[in-house]
């Protein structure tokens, strides 16, 4: 029945390219969650080891999310997520601690970097040429199988 149902959308052959790059990039972007963890991971280590008593000590007021938020590394690894992959409110919680600490911004401009611009682009460069692998494998199959029609002619 899988077959017949392949056979079919190549009657549709944008529908069929759509699903085949989306096959490919599946693989990608699992390896690409993959890395992006083990990297937010290593920055929440470091992030807990050098921020987490300079924030202990600030006022964060009513915001007991960026108080506890290096108190661990599985909340760091939250608030990297959250900031870095989700892209939200990165300021709340770096920017008091940037202020009393300059330093830290390598720490928030480190993971930034490496993280959000490095290697989240590096997952889209990835998926798009598993895309175009995934075009040039049908476009020879193609050519296959109208060379093997015009034989049996």
């Amino acid at each position: 029945r899988l077959s017949r149902v392949v056979k079919m959308l190549r009657h549709f052959p944008t529908l069929y390219l759509l699903l085949r790059g989306f096959q490919g990039a599946m693989e990608a972007i699992a390896w690409g969650v993959m890395l992006i963890l083990v990297l937010l991971l290593l920055w929440a280590i470091v992030a807990v080891e050098l921020l987490h008593e300079d924030n202990a000590k600030l006022d964060h007021g009513d915001n007991e999310w960026c108080r506890d938020a290096f108190s661990s590394v599985s909340r760091t690894v939250l608030y990297f997520f959250q900031t870095l992959v989700a892209g939200d409110s990165w300021g709340a919680c770096s920017i008091p601690i940037i202020q009393v600490n300059f330093w830290a911004v390598f720490i928030f401009g480190g993971a930034l970097v490496t993280v959000q611009l490095g290697f989240t682009n590096l997952i889209l460069a990835i998926i798009v040429d598993q895309a175009v692998m995934a075009r040039e494998e049908d476009n020879e199959a193609l050519i296959k199988a109208k060379q093997k029609q015009k034989m049996e002619f």
